[in-house]
């Protein structure tokens, strides 16, 4: 993470408040990664996980900027509805 983010890490529980937006910042990146596989693994198997990789990395985007203060549970709804929905679409579809 350190070559990713440099920072210092904190020690204190204000340095950790103070570090929050960081890690909100280190956290959307991290789970724009799978999202990316997702992309990639839709050029091979369907172009609906291309799709649904695309549109969730957006909206994480979205929820980064836009609603900070409910940012880990946007991430929440938006990733775990992925892989519901990814599921479902495996199940229903892949014969």
């Amino acid at each position: 993470m350190n070559l990713l983010v440099p920072a210092d890490w904190p020690k204190t529980d204000q340095e950790w408040i103070a570090f929050e937006p960081v890690f909100r910042r280190m956290t959307a990146y991290f789970h724009t990664v799978p999202m990316f596989a997702y992309v990639v693994g839709g050029l091979w198997l369907d172009p609906f996980f291309v799709w649904l990789g695309a549109v969730v990395t957006v909206l994480i985007v979205a929820g980064y900027c836009f609603v900070p203060e409910y940012f880990y549970l946007w991430l929440a709804v938006t990733g775990g509805g992925a892989l519901v929905v990814s599921g479902v679409f495996i199940k229903k579809f892949w014969k």
